[in-house]
């Protein structure tokens, strides 16, 4: 009878430590989709919101770019997959090519996207930000292949950042007024 009960309480201790194993795994997994963007497998607001405080603090002096893919209503109008395909791939692309100390989030839910480069000044965020605009302008898009153009551009607001301010809320106002000041300017026209 004591090695029944012995044997009974090892196979329900192993039996518990394997849920346990397995329900941490899988809370890991859930935590990670939280903070995914499903279309893109990039950062979402959510995630880019949780880690943001911490950015502000390590990085009192940092920018932040609200970029937005210009004329994107038309490839969702050809196609919503051609739209979603339109998203992957930029986002591919950016990630790809934005410098090691940036964070790259999707903004919500539509083709708005959010660059936070850590400690960097406005000044410097601005020609890192050319920098990527004109990359994008030159690569070719394969998921738009069956165009004449397969090209992308954006249109950015820009804001910089301070640690006198945790709240994302505050410098986004500024970012959208300087992508809206942007876009009604033209400042992406492609030559």
């Amino acid at each position: 009878m004591e090695n029944y009960l012995l044997y009974s309480s090892v196979f329900l201790l192993l039996l518990l430590l394997g849920v346990s194993v397995y329900l941490f795994f899988r809370l890991r997994i859930f935590k990670k989709l939280s903070v995914t963007d499903e279309h893109t497998a990039i950062m979402n607001y959510r995630g880019l919101r949780s880690c943001f405080k911490k950015i502000i603090l390590r990085y009192p002096l940092s920018s932040m770019a609200l970029i937005d893919i210009d004329n994107f209503r038309a490839f969702n109008e050809d196609s919503y997959a051609l739209g979603d395909a339109v998203l992957k791939e930029f986002s591919a692309f950016i990630t790809k090519v934005i410098p090691e100390n940036a964070f790259f989030a999707r903004f919500r839910f539509g083709d708005e996207f959010i660059i936070i480069f850590e400690n960097t000044p406005l000044s410097t965020a601005e020609k890192q930000i050319a920098e990527i605009k004109q990359q994008c302008r030159d690569h070719s898009f394969e998921c738009l292949k069956p165009f004449p153009d397969h090209r992308l551009s954006f249109t950015e607001g820009l804001a910089e950042l301070n640690a006198g301010h945790a709240d994302i809320e505050k410098y986004l106002v500024t970012a959208e007024e300087n992508l809206k000041k942007n876009k009604l300017n033209g400042a992406n026209r492609m030559v």
